[in-house]
Parts: C-alpha cells; structure tokens; sequence
C-alpha cells in the first residue's frame, strides 16, 4: 500500500492586499510593479533563506522553507523591504502583502504540498494587516529564543476548514516596526527630491541624522530628562561562546561604539560601564536611569554555517521595551575590511532607528526651551510639506510649504544661535526653492541667494570639523556659481568624512561636470557605481546620474540611455526628463521623446528653457555643452521656449 510523502516544513503564505481593486485601476502598471518587487527584493530573498516556490496566482505566493527561522526571517525582511520600496508610492496605489507564516506536516504531490499546515498558513495570512505577519504558536515558540523580534498575541482564532481554534501571534518586527523607520525612510527620500540634481540621498540623509547628532548644552533639558539621542552601547553577545565569535563581538562592541561617538553625539556610555550596572542584574529602565540614557542598544553575534550574522537591537529606556531590531550578515569575520563595512551599515540602521524615534517622540511630547526639540519639529514638518506635495500631484512643495518648518527652525535658533542643525534646516529649504522655483523674480533669488550663503557660511563658523556643514557650504558656492570655491568646500568635506560617503564623491563629479571637466566626472561618477555595488547595495541612482549627464554632456547619447533610464525609474524626478527628451530626441526614438517631455511638463508645468538657462551657470564651456548636447534636442522634441 502505497503510502503519501510526507515532511515537516516551514510554511509562508504571502497575499496581494487589493489586487483586483489595482488591477482595475491600473493593470498593466500593476504587473509591471508587482514583477518588479518579485525580481529585485522577494525572489532573492526567497532565494537567500533557501526556501521555494511552491506555486504563484495572480496576487500570491506559497512557499516552503525547511527552517521555520529561516522562514520568519525572510518574512520580515520582504516586509521591511516593501516598506522602504513603497516609500513614495501614493497609499492607493502600493502593493501590500499580507504574510501568513506557520510549521507544520506538509503532503508532497509533485511540486505541490498539502495538508494542515499549508491550510493554515492560508488562513493566518488572511487575518494579517497590510504589511504585517502573523504566525501560528508553533512558529512564534520554535523562534522565540533564536530571534530578536517580538510577538503580539492575539488569541486564539476560529478559522475556515480547520477544526480547531488556531492560536495566533502577530510579529512586531515585521511589517508593524518596519514601518517605524518608513517615515525617516520617506523623509530622507523626499527631501532629496528637493535637489534638482538629487546629488544627495544619502548625505540628505545624514544631514537629516547626522545634524541630530549634535552635541546639545545640557542645560537646556531638565536633570531628570535623559539628553536626546543619549544612549548606551551594551556589550554585544556570543550566542555560542567560541572564541572567534566572541572576538568578533567583543571587537564590533568596541568598533561601533568609536564611530557612533564621531556623530557629535552628546554621550555614549562605555561597554565596561554598562556591563558593571548589568552584572547587578539592572533592567533597562534601571540601567537607563543610572547611565541617564533615553535608549540602549543591545545585540548578539552568532556564527553558523560559514556566515556570522548580527542582531541588532534598540530598547526604549522609558518603557523598557525593545523598539526596533535589525540584522546584518558577513562571510568572513575575520577580515578587516568586512569588519568595517559591517560596523559602518550597523551605524548607519542604528542612527536611522534613533532619528525616527527622536522625531516620534519630540513630536509628541517636546521638551520646552529644547533646540534639538524645535529642530526635530522643523523636520517632521518638513515632511508633512513633501508629502502634501505629493499628494497634490507636485515634485516640490511651493515656498509657503516650508513655512511650519522654516518657524521651527528658528525657534530653535533663538534658543541657541549657533545650533548647527537648524542652520543647515533652513538652506535646505532655501536650497530647494532655489532649484526647484522657476519662476521666483530677479529680487527673490537674490534673497534666497544671501540667505544659503549667509546660513553656510555660519554653519561652516561654528564648527569647521563637521563634513556635513561643508557639504552644504559647496551646495550653496553652487548655486552662487562658484564652483571652483565649491570644489575647495568639498574637498574639505571629504578630508573630514572617514567614512566615504558616496554623496561626497558624487558631489565632486558633479562640480567638475559645473566646471566643464566631463570626462573626470564621468570617471568619478562609474568608480562611485562600483564602490556602491562593491558594498553590496543596488542604492547608486546618484551616481548613475553623474554617469549619465557626463555622457549626455560629452555627446555620447548611446551610452547615456542605461544610466538615464535607470535614474528616471529610480527616483522619478522630474530633471532626469530632461537628459531622456535629449537622448531619444537625438537618437531619433520620438515617440519616446514625446513621453518624456509630457511627464516632464505635467511634473513641472512652470518649465521654460528661458527659465532654466536663467540659472548661474559656472563656466562658458558648460553653458555651450548644455545649449549643444541638450538645448537643442529639448527644442527640437517641442520642450517650451518661453
């Protein structure tokens, strides 16, 4: 007698939230997103955790994974990921998942499974919010003490075709506290696309972190208020005591705790203080309050398999609850190199997770006469205007947008003049409306023009040791058309940046492509590309864009097309039309041409070549490359003279 193949497995059941309501709305749109998502983020994380494809339908997935953690992990990753990629998507039209995950005994019948278990991952995803997961009791207690993420219980659950009631846990972690970082995430991502030429996600981003990280007088918070962004780092674990492992985090401990204090943070307490009050079996609310910290981070270090994975974790001293987790993975511990990319990713999350919270909380409960209170604020509302942008259909908020901001801003100034961070607030509004305002009279620009050079300049004489401060200053000397005292501004930023960031480098290309030296730009800006994937990460728009009007501004159309397609898939704005009119204008693609120039006027219909060629070019040579390789192609695909 013939007996069904049977095995234990993991069992993850993903579902499209809405996807007859976007597939009615926009169909061909839909798939094309949906494809998108499945190729660069859900596939190779599927693919990463070892799990499979077990069948796809329209709007879902059923997988099966032969480690429930494994499965869980890649859960909370796809969810995260999704959060980030839906970042400026209008709610309406994002796709969502819905993710069911439990363990159980499967049927196999070919590539098909069966049974139970695959029956209730079904129903456990049906009862998940957008964007979150929900798990079975058997799952939440085989990785309960393997994972850092926390479960909420939400009882026991009568479902469709099972006989038993289902006892069902929600993960924290998953989509519920990945989105605690989606607002930051927007932020940074919206803010840049204030920049026409968006050289800066990334440095946005850490003007928008970094700047926080200020070191704030102590008298402006009560005794009993822990300093903003304070927290302690707590000697990271060796989950199986081996002695390279615990070398490994014993040396991450030490290494990330050096570089999150080069952040202006206002104090970070040592690892061995933090073991003393621990090994008096202290809490986190009472370690917080001995070590007057608002936050602890706390992790572990586990190797396995060939690969040392990484947890990271943040608990709010307040509440004594942890807020936010994370994990970061390398092959080879042992190497120097990967060390410092790996402690230089964990500061950077970290900083990211304490920025959202920061805002969150300053927003809700401010502390009176706090300058990095007033400036949170600034921020959030800086948000608020980006997102109101978006909502009416506009790239950029219109100048009376940045008014909450901009009073928010210089309440904190009042409170501290030389508060760094609410001086490069305001030229990031100045510098917005700078780029962004095409039709701003002659008297207008030029009080913008005084105002970013005033606050640079200020920014740069307080504390002349703060890469960010000089990377604004060269933003501003750009404006001025002064590109050779922005080039100097900028290599002083760089001399400054131990970490190499790519919005420096990027900067760098595009102020020689200001200075008619396209061919260095362009190879500044492909050795920025192979630095970004060097470090593992797909995030090069800014750098492709330097590759891409490198090549549009050197006549090399036919190399431009990847790069500039890319950034335009990328990011959307509305600038990177115009090297796409050029392009296919050149190349004689003019259906495509005639796309391009109507997305770009329906994004920005104040758009006039009068306008944009009223701007302060640097030199001659670029203002003769940008009538040559690009004006008149602009012209010839019909692009509004006046």
């Amino acid at each position: 007698m013939a007996h069904d193949q049977r095995r234990l497995a993991a069992i993850v059941s993903a579902d499209v939230v809405g996807y007859s309501r976007l597939m009615g709305r926009d169909e061909s749109g839909t798939l094309a997103s949906l494809k998108a998502h499945r190729r660069e983020l859900i596939d190779p994380k599927i693919a990463e955790y070892d799990g499979r494809i077990v069948k796809t339908t329209g709007d879902g997935l059923l997988l099966d994974f032969p480690s429930v953690v494994e499965a869980v992990r890649c859960g909370v990753d796809v969810q995260r990921g999704m959060v980030v990629r839906n970042a400026e998507v209008p709610v309406d039209e994002r796709i969502e998942f819905r993710i069911g995950i439990n363990v159980g005994d499967i049927i196999i019948d070919g590539d098909d499974i069966f049974g139970d278990g695959v029956n209730v991952a079904a129903r456990l995803q049906s009862l998940a919010d957008p964007g979150s997961i929900c798990v079975s009791r058997a799952v939440r207690d085989q990785v309960l003490d393997k994972l850092s993420f926390g479960f909420e219980e939400l009882g026991a659950q009568k479902v469709k075709n099972i006989a038993r009631p289902v006892e069902v846990f929600r993960i924290r972690d998953g989509g519920a506290s990945a989105t605690a970082l989606s607002p930051l995430a927007r932020r940074f991502r919206r803010l840049s696309r204030m920049r026409s030429w968006r050289w800066a996600a990334v440095a946005v981003a850490f003007a928008a972190v970094g700047v926080a990280f200020w070191q704030i007088p102590r008298w402006l918070h009560p005794a009993t208020v822990p300093p903003p962004f304070s927290f302690a780092i707590m000697p990271f674990r060796a989950l199986t005591g081996k002695p390279g492992e615990v070398q490994f985090a014993n040396a991450l401990t030490d290494n990330l705790a050096t570089l999150m204090a080069k952040s202006k943070i206002d104090r970070v307490s040592s690892g061995r203080s933090v073991q003393s009050e621990r090994e008096k079996g202290a809490d986190a609310r009472t370690l917080g309050h001995e070590l007057d910290v608002r936050y602890l981070i706390d992790g572990e270090v586990r190797a396995d398999a060939g690969k040392t994975t990484v947890s990271l974790h943040l608990i709010d001293v307040a509440s004594g609850l942890q807020t936010w987790s994370d994990q970061l993975q390398t092959d080879d511990p042992a190497s120097a190199a990967q060390q410092r990319e790996l402690t230089i990713d964990a500061d950077g999350r970290l900083k990211i997770a304490l920025f959202a919270k920061e805002v969150q909380r300053a927003s809700a409960h401010p502390v009176r006469g706090s300058a990095t209170d007033a400036y949170l604020q600034g921020q959030a509302a800086l948000s608020d205007a980006s997102r109101a942008a978006a909502r009416a259909g506009r790239d950029t908020p219109r100048p009376e947008d940045y008014e909450p901001a901009r009073k928010h801003y210089e309440a904190a100034l009042k409170i501290d003049p030389d508060f760094v961070p609410a001086l490069l607030g305001l030229s990031l509004i100045v510098e917005a409306e700078l780029r962004g305002n095409l039709v701003a009279d002659a008297a207008t620009r030029a009080r913008w023009q005084n105002e970013i050079d005033e606050l640079t300049s200020r920014a740069v004489g307080v504390d002349n040791s703060w890469w960010p401060s000089w990377f604004e200053r060269a933003m501003a000397l750009e404006l001025l058309g002064k590109c050779d005292q922005a080039l100097e501004a900028n290599t002083r930023a760089r001399s400054l940046d131990d970490l190499s960031d790519s919005s420096l480098v990027d900067q760098y290309g595009f102020l020689l492509l200001h200075l008619d030296r396209p061919e260095e730009a362009l190879a500044i800006g492909k050795r920025s590309v192979e630095m970004l994937h060097a470090r593992g990460t797909s995030q090069d728009g800014f750098a492709q864009r330097l590759v891409c009007r490198s090549n549009l501004l050197l006549g090399r159309y036919q190399d431009a097309v990847a790069p500039c397609e890319k950034t335009a898939a990328d990011d959307n704005w509305w600038s990177d039309q115009l090297s796409l009119i050029a392009i296919y204008a050149e190349l004689g693609e003019d259906a495509k041409a005639a796309a391009a120039k109507a997305t770009l006027l329906r994004k920005k219909p104040d758009y006039t070549l009068e306008r944009a060629n009223a701007r302060n070019f640097c030199t001659t040579g670029n203002r003769q490359r940008v009538e040559t390789y690009v004006n008149v192609w602009l012209r010839k695909a019909g692009v509004p003279e006046k």
